[in-house]
């Protein structure tokens, strides 16, 4: 039995999914199977019922996630205990973040800082959508999760499920993206309704931070509007309404810096003051000695916001 196999096991057992399993692990899924095919062989016992449809965890894989959830917490912190005594010289850390808070943070930069610093320390960094993002700190295949939510929601999540919420950006708003010819790109500040009565909407995908805000946004006005598109990447949203195509919400801060590709367009302020916030999240109790470092780093920048 070996450790990357019991990760694999909780990742199964939380998406249900192995492809989703194998995503959250960075592996590629016939990996991921036959990992898990090992293991089943080994105990002789059936951790997963699969169909071509769906995943569902049996009796005894249920008991072996309980048991492999424990050993993988012990062994993220005895990596931490050895990295306290070996000081920052070496460890890993391994944060991830969705694409708002990427860009709000600007992550890369504080990655740049980070290392300069600590050279000593191997980083990781993965993006994905929010909900991902803190099961991953959850399950401690993650040390740190920054991560976009809807502003209207609030993080006072501390010690909710066993992580800490740390609240940093209180208010990014979502600005409309229209082409010059959309006929309220002479405006300068517009309603959800306006939008929604003017064409259609190029959305960020389900299960995100940024669609959730949206989709709260429209259903507290009561209002249904036209999606045409869903896409992955919220610079592509920007590029794809430029062109005239449909109506992008994005973070503010998209809409500042025109992506490659992009036509000219024009940005619209909401009358109705959709936001976002950005949070950091981690495990409850003492960060590792390279989490607290990091932290540091993140609390200086965010200091230098101000």
């Amino acid at each position: 039995m070996e450790l990357r196999q019991l990760q694999y096991v909780v990742a199964v057992a939380d998406s249900l999914s192995f492809t989703r399993a194998a995503e959250r692990c960075h592996v590629v899924q016939s990996a991921l199977s036959h990992q898990i095919q090992r293991l089943e062989a080994e105990l002789d016992t059936r951790l997963f019922e699969r169909t071509s449809r769906s995943v569902r965890i049996t009796p005894a894989g249920e008991l072996l996630v309980a048991y492999a959830r424990r050993i993988l917490a012990t062994v993220g912190e005895a990596r931490g205990e050895l990295d306290a005594l070996a000081g920052l010289e070496r460890g890993e850390l391994a944060v991830g973040a969705t694409q708002t808070a990427e860009r709000v943070l600007d992550v890369i930069a504080l990655f740049g800082v980070f290392h300069r610093q600590h050279s000593g320390i191997k980083l990781a960094s993965i993006s994905g959508p929010a909900s991902e993002l803190v099961e991953a700190v959850r399950i401690g295949s993650l040390d740190l999760a920054l991560v976009a939510a809807n502003a209207g929601t609030s993080a006072s999540s501390a010690g909710r499920d066993g992580l800490e919420w740390q609240l940093l950006v209180a208010q990014e708003p979502l600005v409309a993206v229209v082409g010059h010819e959309h006929r309220l790109a002479k405006r300068e500040r517009v309603r959800l309704a306006e939008l929604a009565r003017s064409g259609s909407f190029v959305e960020f995908r389900a299960g995100t931070g940024l669609r959730s805000t949206v989709d709260d946004a429209f259903e507290a006005i009561g209002v249904v509007r036209p999606v045409i598109l869903e896409l992955g990447r919220i610079s592509d949203m920007v590029r794809f309404a430029s062109h005239g195509l449909a109506t992008a919400l994005v973070p503010l801060t998209f809409a500042q810096e025109t992506p490659a590709g992009a036509a000219p367009y024009t940005t619209l302020r909401l009358i109705d003051e959709v936001a976002m916030s950005v949070s950091a999240v981690r495990r409850s109790g003492r960060p590792s000695p390279a989490l607290r470092a990091f932290l540091a780093v993140l609390g200086d920048a965010m200091a230098g916001r101000r």
